[in-house]
């Protein structure tokens, strides 16, 4: 609620995307001029926001920083 309640009056609809190799669920949502996206997998969740990408691009972009960052054990 404090991150939507920091946009002011702009709504945000998180939508589903595909979560790729890595599992899980992933969604993103758009706030013009950034997007957002929201993963979790096994216990875990991270966030990744960025500038002057649609859903589609934001996804793709999470879907890379995902694959530089986590690592699963086990």
């Amino acid at each position: 609620a404090g991150f939507q309640q920091s946009l002011g009056s702009q709504e945000l609809t998180f939508v589903d995307q595909p979560a790729g190799p890595l599992g899980g669920t992933m969604r993103c949502a758009q706030h013009a001029p950034m997007a957002t996206c929201m993963w979790s997998v096994d216990g875990a969740f991270g966030m990744n926001m960025v500038f002057q990408q649609d859903l589609a691009q934001a996804a793709a972009t999470t879907l890379r920083v995902r694959e530089a960052i986590e690592t699963h054990t086990g």
